[in-house]
């Protein structure tokens, strides 16, 4: 079986109340044997704690930065002047208008 796995899932699994926890512990165990999929999205919301809500971000820019941080990117280039990082793990580079 192939499983795939909502973000709530792992935040309760792994940040959420005790008995939620558990629950959701109990719930993972049961598909022990299934293939377990999540996409980039599910990954970001689990990391909007110490990523998005640092940032500020919208999602769809917290997905940018997410992608361009795991490729191990040493800057990102934009022209969205919205775009920007108080604590930068990569530089942001502006869009020159011709």
């Amino acid at each position: 079986m192939r499983l795939y796995l909502d973000s709530c899932v792992l935040i309760y699994a792994l940040d959420g109340a005790l008995h939620l926890q558990q629950r959701n512990l109990q719930q993972l165990e049961h598909y022990a044997q299934a293939d377990w999929l999540i996409s980039d999205l599910v990954r970001m919301e689990c990391l909007v704690g110490p990523l998005r809500a640092a940032t500020r971000l919208q999602t769809a820019d917290a997905i940018h930065l997410a992608a361009a941080v795991h490729w191990g990117c040493d800057a990102l280039l934009t022209n969205d002047r919205a775009f920007r990082l108080p604590e930068p793990q990569l530089e942001v580079l502006r869009l020159v208008p011709d």
